[in-house]
């Protein structure tokens, strides 16, 4: 599979669901490592993950996204209404 991040796991699971058996996804990072960051999904991806009968136990574990800084010089804060962010 050539997808990535997200997208690449929910296909993996779709294709799984589907039957296939020998399914191989790969972290394409050359270091993996803690940065202090969560996993945030856009409401599509939740929407896609809740087709796939997943987002219900990732929801227990989730918090409201309220606001949300990108990191650029300058920095540039973005306010969202998502609430769907995985802490």
């Amino acid at each position: 599979m050539d997808e990535k991040g997200m997208g690449g796991l929910a296909c993996a699971l779709a294709l799984a669901k589907q039957g296939f058996k020998q399914i191989e996804v790969y972290e394409n990072a050359s270091n993996l490592g803690f940065v202090g960051a969560g996993i945030q999904l856009a409401t599509n991806m939740a929407r896609i993950l809740d087709g796939l009968g997943v987002w219900a136990d990732i929801e227990k574990e989730a918090c409201d996204l309220e606001e949300t800084s990108i990191r650029r010089n300058p920095p540039v804060v973005v306010s969202t209404s998502e609430k769907y962010a995985f802490c």
